[in-house]
């Protein structure tokens, strides 16, 4: 009998996701398993000469590769946390943000201890 399961995915970057996890995501939402998409950090706003804009495309360009592999938009979550500074955020709001959006998670896929 076939089990659905939910998988939620963190990655700290946008195209983390598709760059360690994107053909196990695809093959996954082929066989009809929810995934979540959760990216904590901006993923660029470390950088002095980024702007809105750039953080803006670069989000719309993680949802359209994300979308190519079946993972609607509205299965991605971004978070504002500093690019670069997971390190020096403190552990308990980033355990927050993920608890928050856990939801019953049957499978966890990170590209972290």
């Amino acid at each position: 009998m076939f089990e659905k399961l939910r998988v939620l995915t963190f990655f700290s970057h946008p195209d983390d996701e598709v760059l360690a996890a994107g053909a196990t995501l695809a093959k996954l939402v082929s066989k009809g398993h929810d995934i979540k998409v959760i990216i904590p950090s901006t993923g660029m706003m470390s950088r002095e000469l980024a702007t809105q804009q750039d953080l803006e495309q670069l989000r719309s360009d993680c949802l359209e590769a994300l979308n190519k592999l079946g993972i609607e938009p509205s299965q991605v979550v971004f978070g504002e946390f500093q690019d670069n500074q997971l390190d020096k955020t403190p552990l308990l709001m980033l355990i927050k943000f993920l608890e928050e959006r856990i939801e019953g998670a049957d499978v966890l896929l990170t590209h972290h201890p």
